[in-house]
């Protein structure tokens, strides 16, 4: 049901790709916590990308309709550079730490959901990138 109510329920699709390009094209593996993952393809072409998968996901006939006989297609607003992974935060609550071993403060944290991704900044690999579910900046 997501956010919503029984009277109005809501419904999200989204789950986390794994994979390898080549040319443009490759074989995903989708996951979501607590789920099986679920093989895919994944193709980019031009400013578009296409996605179709073996099954859907929970959530995504609601919002997307079936990848599994037509494509999913989306356009690119912009590409990824230098993002090196990406997570999806499955605790009620994760705490950002300044440095590996420091006390946990009380603000800033995560929770549930929110996903976090590093990514290349300069000579530094490692800045700390995260959102609630959305685009990444």
């Amino acid at each position: 049901m997501g956010n919503g109510t029984d009277a109005a329920p809501q419904f999200t699709c989204w789950f986390l790709l794994r994979g390898k390009l080549r040319s443009g094209r490759g074989v995903v593996e989708t996951r979501y916590p607590d789920e099986e993952p679920i093989a895919g393809n994944i193709s980019f072409e031009d400013a578009q990308v296409s996605l179709t998968l073996r099954e859907d996901h929970g959530g995504c006939l609601m919002t997307t309709g079936s990848m599994v006989r037509e494509p999913y297609r989306a356009l690119l607003d912009r590409p990824g550079e230098g993002w090196l992974d990406v997570a999806l935060v499955q605790m009620d609550r994760a705490a950002l730490r300044p440095s590996a071993g420091a006390p946990a403060p009380r603000t800033p944290y995560l929770v549930e959901g929110d996903l976090v991704w590093r990514c290349w900044s300069g000579t530094e690999p490692g800045c700390g990138c995260c959102t609630a579910p959305g685009p990444a900046p």
